[in-house]
């Protein structure tokens, strides 16, 4: 909410100051607030300031891409369609138009439409990825798991370290359900179960697994993601959150005291 009330006021005290602006220049200092805003607030709350720019500029690409971007978050698929569709004719070196237009025709169930675009996203330089760890994804989903593996490895300097390690266990248990069968970051939109773990006091004193991060990567190497969002740090507990596809094996690890919560 702050944040949209430091937009609006800066784009009035633009429009009320005593010097004079050109339409150019108004624009630019919109785009540069979306710009950085828009690395941590979500899109839907960047509405307004996208409105502002698209009333300067009816086809400003930055504005178009971020209602493309609210629209899909919101399942408004078809109106989130048509906005990415519109930024891949303006720009189409931006892999993430190609992969979120595929995304929402695979949300819709127009599977072969979906594969068509997340080929064409294949296709831009790695380089150009700012999130790397949807290459393997993409990957898996088109050309297969050996290739989605390869993938990952070859990606692994890049990607972060937790991503690398998540990485495996949704390609090895890819079974054709798109982008909804890789783990978080996009956990919203999945189902799951919350659970406590205790960690074995030698495994933490060792620094085997002693933070959130290692907790995680120590459960994806053995084949289970987890998200961990709580600690009790005086018990070496954890509260976990999984999905659906997971729940079972973790619920057969012996090594781990696990209590499923309701």
């Amino acid at each position: 909410m702050k944040k949209n009330i430091y937009v609006l006021l800066t784009v009035l005290l633009l429009s009320c100051s005593t010097e004079s602006y050109t339409e150019e220049e108004i624009i630019n200092s919109l785009e540069a607030q979306l710009d950085s805003l828009g690395k941590f607030t979500s899109a839907r709350e960047l509405l307004p300031l996208a409105d502002s720019l698209q009333a300067l500029d009816a086809d400003n690409y930055q504005a178009l891409s971020t209602k493309g971007l609210a629209a899909f978050n919101s399942r408004n698929l078809d109106e989130a369609i048509k906005y990415f569709t519109r930024t891949i004719a303006m720009d189409p070196s931006e892999p993430y138009n190609h992969a979120f237009l595929g995304w929402a025709y695979e949300r819709i169930g127009k599977i072969d439409s979906s594969i068509i675009f997340y080929k064409s996203a294949l296709e831009i330089d790695p380089s150009e990825w700012s999130y790397s760890y949807m290459i393997p994804q993409l990957t898996t989903i088109v050309y297969g798991k050996e290739a989605g593996l390869k993938s990952r490895e070859e990606l692994k300097d890049s990607l972060h370290p937790l991503y690398y390690h998540q990485l495996r266990p949704d390609i090895n248990l890819y079974n054709d359900d798109g982008l909804s069968g890789f783990f978080p970051p996009f956990f919203e939109e999945l189902e799951g179960d919350e659970f406590y773990i205790q960690i074995p006091e030698e495994l933490v004193d060792s620094g085997e697994i002693n933070s959130m991060n290692k907790v995680q990567i120590a459960f994806a190497d053995m084949g289970i993601n987890i998200m961990v969002f709580g600690t009790d740090s005086q018990n070496n507990g954890y509260t976990i959150w999984t999905t659906d596809k997971y729940r079972d094996a973790l619920s057969k690890l012996d090594t781990f005291n696990i209590k499923k919560l309701q």
